[in-house]
């Protein structure tokens, strides 16, 4: 693994949680929770994304 990625999952993951507090904190446990679904998702979605990404340019910096 190299570093610029770890760095970039610690932040994306601080963010999330970050997002978490906030959803919870304005919409209440209930609606919070489908919130917390809702951004979990996206965030996987987006992490995937990222990563994909990076590989890519990774694999083309390297041949």
């Amino acid at each position: 693994m190299d570093n610029t990625v770890v760095n970039l999952l610690a932040l994306v993951l601080t963010l999330l949680i970050l997002i978490y507090l906030y959803a919870f904190k304005v919409k209440g446990v209930r609606g919070g929770f489908k919130w917390a679904i809702l951004i979990t998702a996206i965030g996987l979605f987006i992490v995937f994304v990222t990563m994909v990404i990076t590989l890519f340019f990774l694999h083309k910096l390297e041949g």
